[in-house]
């Protein structure tokens, strides 16, 4: 198993990721150039910082396995802030990772604004009591539009995930709607998540029916602990733990049998900043176990040593999870 550094930068990665912009700023100036060959050859810490901070710049450029929605807003939680003195020209490094991941995100984000009656934003979650009596407990960057009418209720969950609480009325069917799956319940607690090209649906009481959106369409009748996913027109499902349905609501997100990579999505939407996984392998890989959202870094570090694999703070708004 690799052992996991600490988080926080330390002096050689501050400078390589100084020496990284400054080069990139100037690549003919022959006096920075000596300069940095001089630096380079000073130490093996060096050496390697070097190797790690360029690495990382090729990763967001080609931005291929970021997790990464929204720039962040403010400044990061002080636990991830590096305990050295904050350099003048870091903020542009992190600023380059939003800008190569931002062209991915910008058009979804704009569409949501205009679509949702009722969205969050990232490490937000938020509590929208229904006309009906009915709730919905949205996670952190997610998106609702509700539409109620004489005999439907409709929710469309445009992103993210939601948990559903949901007042009984025979006459008034509930109906959750993504692009890949229908769950019509009269009452229940239930979750629906989003994936990338998947639907999510777990039961905490009560029964829903899930029907597949697909060219041919699939059913299954779920009732408490049980789940089922449509990915790809196709409709699966199982048995799970009740308890766990909707954990995340508390901050605590708990996952079973899950692809270590949809986990990192689930965990991103509480970070304000970038996740880069630096393995394919490492991506697929299985994970199970609870994670506090309340700390991404710490859930990451959690979810990622069983696989030995590192987890690097390269800036407070940049992390690294790779394979040495």
């Amino acid at each position: 198993m690799t052992e996991t550094p600490p988080l926080h930068d330390d002096r050689a990665t501050d400078e390589a990721i100084d020496w990284v912009i400054r080069l990139a700023e100037e690549p003919d100036d022959p006096e920075l150039r000596a300069h940095f060959e001089s630096w380079h050859a000073a130490a093996p810490e060096n050496r390697e910082a070097w190797r790690h901070a360029n690495h990382v710049s090729d990763l967001v450029g080609q931005s291929r396995n970021i997790a990464f929605l929204e720039p962040p807003a403010a400044r990061p939680p002080d636990r991830l802030a590096s305990s050295r003195r904050h350099r003048r020209r870091w903020p542009t490094f992190a600023a380059a990772a939003i800008a190569a991941s931002l062209a991915l995100a910008v058009t979804p984000t704009l569409l949501l604004r205009l679509h949702a009656d009722h969205r969050t934003g990232t490490a937000e979650r938020r509590t929208v009591a229904l006309e009906d009596g009915s709730s919905i407990r949205l996670g952190p960057e997610s998106a609702v539009s509700v539409t109620f009418a004489h005999g439907t209720r409709d929710v469309r969950l445009l992103s993210g995930e939601a948990y559903f609480e949901v007042a009984r009325d025979e006459k008034r069917p509930f109906r959750v709607l993504t692009d890949q799956a229908m769950t019509t319940v009269l009452g229940t607690g239930f979750d629906v998540r989003l994936g990338g090209n998947s639907t999510d649906v777990s039961v905490r009481h009560g029964r829903v029916r899930v029907t597949s959106t697909g060219s041919v369409a699939a059913k299954r009748e779920l009732t408490a602990g049980q789940w089922a996913a449509v990915k790809n027109g196709r409709l699966s499902s199982g048995d799970g733990a009740a308890s766990l349905v909707g954990s995340w609501s508390n901050g605590t997100l708990a996952v079973v049998d899950r692809p270590v990579a949809e986990v990192i999505a689930d965990i991103r939407r509480s970070y304000h900043g970038v996740i880069i996984v630096d393995d394919d392998r490492l991506a697929s890989r299985s994970a199970s176990g609870s994670f506090d959202l309340a700390d991404p870094a710490g859930a990451i570090v959690a979810l990622v040593r069983p696989h030995g694999a590192t987890v690097r703070q390269i800036t407070p708004w940049i992390i690294l999870v790779s394979r040495d």
